[in-house]
């Protein structure tokens, strides 16, 4: 396992989960943000920024290792975003904390994977430009 560098995307997502989680904590004790379904709705939204922006585009490349890996973490985001609609229809703290949870999981996982991945592949326009140069 050879340990790989976090680049500026991943930098951003934590920043976004981090956003939601101080609005979930500035809600849970009590702060004035517009109730559950408010709350429910900035920390989905944040999460799914967090997710967009940190994705990685070797996602299932590579091992079968980090392939199941990332499936394990791809059922887990299906499982969030269920729980996440579902927080901000139902406006229960429950599933406000639910939600929370499952974010923070999938960003812990997704820094372990980029952490230990094999090999991050060139953006595509390196590539493209490395492969002309081999012709």
């Amino acid at each position: 396992m050879r340990i790989q560098r976090l680049n500026v995307t991943d930098l951003m997502a934590g920043l976004l989960v981090a956003g939601a989680t101080t609005i979930y904590i500035a809600g849970a004790t009590g702060a004035d943000l517009g109730g559950v379904r408010a709350r429910a709705s900035a920390v989905f939204l944040l999460g799914m920024l967090a997710c967009a922006v940190g994705a990685r585009r070797d996602a299932f490349e590579g091992r079968a290792a980090a392939g199941r890996f990332t499936a394990a973490l791809s059922a887990a985001g299906v499982l969030t975003l269920i729980v996440g609609i579902t927080a901000i229809i139902l406006s229960h703290t429950e599933y406000l904390t639910a939600l929370m949870v499952g974010i923070g999981v999938l960003w812990v996982g997704a820094t372990i994977r980029h952490l230990t991945a094999t090999g991050t592949p060139a953006r595509p326009q390196v590539q493209q430009h490395h492969e002309l140069i081999k012709r």
